[in-house]
């Protein structure tokens, strides 16, 4: 499967992908539709434009498309297209095209096209 979008939640977390609430410890979107922990929960239809809201803490959070916002600690946030809005970080955040507006950012943080806000930590 191409991931469009992939989180490893920690315990007690969710995700909404556009509106959908999916509670999980694995969690991908790709041509295959939307697996959470290895079982298919629904498909997706072409390259969709993703929107990702996260409560809880998670690992490594990564996308193709589509706007994330982390209302939780993670340890690395990578997006090619969309904004990116978190608390703390562990390591890295970075977004090729959109906004990034961080809490604490322990690694680096890096964005092509968009404006940064963070806070060195």
């Amino acid at each position: 499967m191409t991931d469009w979008f992939s989180a490893t939640m920690e315990a007690g977390g969710n995700v909404t992908i556009n509106g959908v609430s999916y509670p999980g410890g694995s969690i991908s979107i790709g041509r295959d539709g939307i697996l959470i922990d290895g079982e298919v929960q629904g498909n997706i239809l072409g390259l969709p434009q993703i929107i990702v809201n996260i409560i809880g803490n998670v690992g490594k959070v990564q996308t193709a498309t589509g706007d994330i916002d982390i209302q939780g600690d993670c340890t690395d946030v990578y997006s090619t297209s969309g904004d990116i809005h978190c608390w703390s970080v562990d390591g890295d955040v970075q977004n090729v095209s959109g906004d990034i507006n961080c809490g604490n950012v322990a690694g680096n943080v890096k964005t092509l096209s968009g404006n940064i806000r963070y806070k060195q930590g």
